[in-house]
């Protein structure tokens, strides 16, 4: 399976900075994964030891072909934040990825989106371009990554289309 060496947006469309070093300077880059003072850089495997963490789900991967008998293949299903509201559900956070987006009666659960998700260099650096990691699992991790942008881009549709309107 092949997969683009480019992250999923231009660099003018980040929306996290954290990890650009300005051009022509001689700063060290950040040390440490944005958001997660505890996650070093420089320590890569520890790096995608925790995007496992926060990608994966055994669970659903299990279930992902059989997922179509209870949704359909597009995006349609996903309802905007504002949505949610009218739909009287309560958002509850969570880091627990299995639950993303998993809703029963009044509750729907929502696993933030990480601020280094945002970073062109972090997905430049890390998600397209590591050589260091096993493919598999580099695939494995920027699919997931791919699914968690998509998702927020459904979540923020309604908020985004008015905003685009004015």
């Amino acid at each position: 399976m092949s997969q683009s060496n480019d992250p999923p947006f231009a660099l003018t469309h980040q929306l996290s900075w954290g990890l650009d070093q300005p051009s022509g300077s001689s700063s060290t880059p950040r040390q440490y994964l944005p958001g997660y003072p505890q996650i070093s850089l420089q320590d890569r495997r520890t790096v995608w030891d925790f995007l496992s963490q926060e990608f994966f789900s055994d669970d659903l991967d299990r279930m992902a072909d059989k997922l179509w008998w209870m949704s359909k293949q597009d995006s349609r299903n996903i309802s905007p934040l504002h949505r949610q509201l009218v739909k009287r559900r309560t958002v509850i956070i969570t880091e627990d990825p299995k639950l993303h987006l998993v809703w029963i009666y009044d509750r729907i659960f929502i696993k933030p989106l990480p601020r280094y998700i945002m970073s062109y260099a972090f997905w430049q650096d890390y998600l397209c371009n590591d050589k260091n990691n096993d493919i598999s699992k580099r695939t494995r991790i920027h699919r997931a990554a791919l699914g968690y942008l998509r998702t927020y881009y459904y979540l923020s549709a309604g908020v985004v289309g008015h905003f685009a309107g004015r």
